[in-house]
């Protein structure tokens, strides 16, 4: 009798599904047309549902943090250092998350494996021996954990070792799978980051830098910021959550620790030294309000922004993109960016559980953008998004397993519109990232001749017709503020939402903005090509856009006086300088 394989990274020709079993998507990347019908294999899913996606979430969020805590004496003993928990865990903590959230979910997976195969007599082929990973900083980190091929070979296999039925056979073999996004072709990280230039770092330290749209007005606020009143900032406690390690399998729990030992950055290892004379060679000012980018991904700022709370200065965190208040799981920003003095937002004030003071304010860089769209073409611009195949961090997109999902809704979508709507349309692919799964080739395979668009959106949009969208994101924002004519459509449990943004959608919904699946949206879009402008400026349509956006797209031609008077009011002392703004806004206004 043929043995039967557990296939843990790439196929390839010999794959038989009569005999073989894929772990997961991840197996056919770069070889979709090997198996005819491949999406339609008997995937596991994780976290298939809300409640599962809920609990995974908060437990490694909180496995992560008692991590990150513990780690306090160990990495001041490593550098000879006496810093406190909060810095440590600052610096940490995204690292020790997205490693976390990915082991755990690559655990899961497994699990189920095993318990779909657990009595069958299965060969596992794993790596021989474990690769010597050498990862200068968390953000090269998160790029194995996303697209490297070898690395999710490897974390598979690291797991299965410790936890696979007496029934599986594991083979342990040299080779490793050829990969297009393999580590050895993506471009290397700098161990500090992006250089940037030093007049923008220098202001930056002044207290006001990054926000998106305040190019120009930066001085002013660093100015503003640095004459307003300071005061100690509220610490916010870490503590060791031993009862966390209770919600884990012991023996996941004792992989994890090897598995961050294994993948620590140089920047928290050998290079933390250099990094750490840099940042501190930069003044700090205690009890200052300090508005930066607290989810930052770059080494030597979140070294800055560690020091910052070191010093006592209030860190303020703000929104830079979408997701932000509409999604169900959002792990990075809550650990990151809603744990420190204030989040300014877009509008909304809630998100589901996650605890902060949210301050709603109009964006700046939306703003910019306020009612500029003017029909222009006559263009359908289809904006697609990324595709997670491999086993990455937790949030609420689509899931390896529904990504299959996800993207046959968009030849569902094409196939049912009608001949106008569809020779005006042009497909723009997801490009501020490596794809894994086939996007473009998939649709010209079943639409040949479809325009793809590959240049600058925001200007593309603001002329367009009509913009599509299948998922809730920065451009669904962007278009809110532009008044861009717009259609969605998303499933649910796919782009799971948190209550209050759900709640917000309805009259969307109500409205013929959004929609729940493909069929319906592009039935809609057949109706309404005719005349697009004299639906979407109806007044039920313009009332459910105006309306959404103020909590979530929110604009203002005087977007300055509001963030002015946000200042004032969380430096904690409200002075005589309110009132004169007061009266510049409404002057502004009545202009």
């Amino acid at each position: 009798m043929t043995p039967r394989n557990l296939i843990l990274s790439r196929i390839d020709g010999s794959f038989d599904p009569a005999r073989d079993i894929a772990a997961g998507p991840w197996c056919f990347v770069g070889n979709e047309d090997v198996v005819e019908d491949w999406e339609n294999l008997p995937f596991t899913d994780p976290f298939p549902d809300r409640s599962s996606l809920i609990q995974a979430d908060a437990s490694t969020r909180r496995l992560a943090n008692h991590i990150a805590v513990s780690w306090t004496e160990k990495m001041n003993k490593e550098h000879g250092r006496d810093y406190s928990v909060a810095f440590w865990r600052n610096n940490l903590i995204l690292w020790i998350l997205c490693v976390t959230q990915a082991a755990w979910k690559c655990y899961r997976n497994l699990e189920l494996l095993m318990e779909r195969h657990g009595k069958d007599a299965l060969s596992v082929r794993i790596l021989e021996n474990d690769p010597e990973w050498s990862i200068a900083t968390f953000s090269e980190c998160m790029d194995l954990l996303k697209l490297d091929a070898n690395f999710n070979y490897w974390l598979n296999g690291r797991l299965l070792r410790r936890i696979a039925p007496k029934n599986w056979t594991l083979e342990p073999v040299s080779d490793k799978p050829i990969s297009k996004t393999s580590s050895t072709n993506m471009a290397p990280h700098a161990l500090g980051g992006q250089k940037r230039n030093r007049l923008k770092a220098r202001i930056g330290r002044l207290g006001f830098d990054h926000v998106l749209g305040t190019k120009y007005s930066r001085p002013f606020f660093a100015l503003l910021i640095n004459l307003l009143p300071r005061r100690r900032a509220e610490s916010r406690p870490f503590v060791v959550d031993n009862a966390v390690l209770d919600e884990f399998p012991q023996a996941f729990v004792n992989i994890l620790m090897e598995l961050l030992e294994a993948t620590c950055p140089a920047t928290f290892g050998e290079g933390f030294r250099a990094l750490e004379k840099e940042a501190k060679g930069i003044p700090y000012s205690f009890g200052r309000l300090t508005i930066t980018h607290a989810g930052t991904v770059d080494a030597k700022l979140q070294m800055i922004n560690a020091f910052a709370v070191e010093a006592g200065e209030r860190l303020v965190g703000f929104q830079h993109g979408g997701v932000y208040g509409t999604a169900q799981a959002i792990p990075w920003p809550a650990e990151s960016e809603y744990t420190h003095h204030a989040f300014m937002t877009w509008g909304w004030t809630e998100q589901g559980d996650y605890p902060c003071k949210m301050v709603p304010l109009p964006s700046p860089e939306l703003s910019r953008i306020r009612n500029k769209h003017r029909f222009k073409t006559a263009d359908l611009v289809f904006v697609g998004h990324q595709m997670y195949v491999q086993n990455g961090r937790i949030d609420s997109g689509p899931s390896p397993k529904k990504c299959l999902s996800y993207r046959r809704k968009k030849k569902t979508f094409i196939e049912n519109l009608d001949r106008k709507p569809t020779e005006s349309l042009e497909y723009r692919p997801y490009s501020r990232a490596v794809q894994l799964l086939e996007e473009e080739s998939f649709l010209e395979r079943h639409f040949p001749g479809l325009r793809v668009f590959l240049g600058h959106l925001e200007s593309k949009i603001l002329g367009c017709r009509l913009l599509v969208l299948d998922h809730p994101g920065t451009t669904l924002h962007q278009a809110m503020a532009a008044n861009v004519p717009l259609v969605c459509y998303w499933d649910r449990d796919e782009w799971p939402c948190c209550p209050e943004a759900e709640n917000a959608f309805e009259p969307l919904r109500r409205c013929g903005i959004l929609f729940d699946n493909p069929a319906d949206a592009a039935r809609h879009i057949n109706t309404i090509w005719g005349d697009v402008p004299g639906w979407w400026n109806d007044e039920s349509v313009q009332e459910a856009r105006r309306t959404w956006a103020e909590s979530y797209a929110r604009t203002s031609p005087v977007w300055w006086w509001h963030w002015a008077r946000a200042l004032l009011e969380l430096s904690g002392k409200r002075g005589s300088i309110a009132p004169a703004l007061n009266q510049t806004a409404k002057s502004a206004l009545s202009r």
